[in-house]
């Protein structure tokens, strides 16, 4: 996988772990198989369970349901994030390459 996908899988999870009312945007684009770095599939599967439950996706929360995956991982994500993201951006790198992705060829 290239380094720029994976930091875009991270830079897109950090945008809504920081403003949970993208999460809708993200559910109707990406879907957790879409993300290839290990963390990042079950990290956006719990943010959508968290967003159906109607609750606050923060560090607390994700932590709880994933204790397999060090908080430090997670409280990573909005560390290399510019000011501001540009989560339209990290959406389509990983919505529409992971699709390519799955089906074995490059989506460039």
């Amino acid at each position: 996988m290239s380094n720029r996908r994976s930091k875009h899988e991270k830079k897109l999870l950090g945008c809504i772990f920081l403003d949970n009312s993208l999460m809708p945007k993200a559910i109707d684009r990406v879907h957790s198989d879409d993300f290839r770095d290990e963390p990042n599939g079950p990290i956006f599967r719990a943010m959508i369970e968290l967003f159906d439950e109607d609750k606050n996706i923060d560090l607390a929360a994700l932590t709880s349901k994933l204790p397999e995956i060090p908080s430090a991982y997670i409280s990573s994500l909005v560390d290399e994030l510019p000011k501001p993201p540009n989560f339209d951006t990290y959406l389509k790198t990983v919505g529409a390459r992971g699709f390519g992705f799955k089906l074995g060829v490059d989506a460039s």
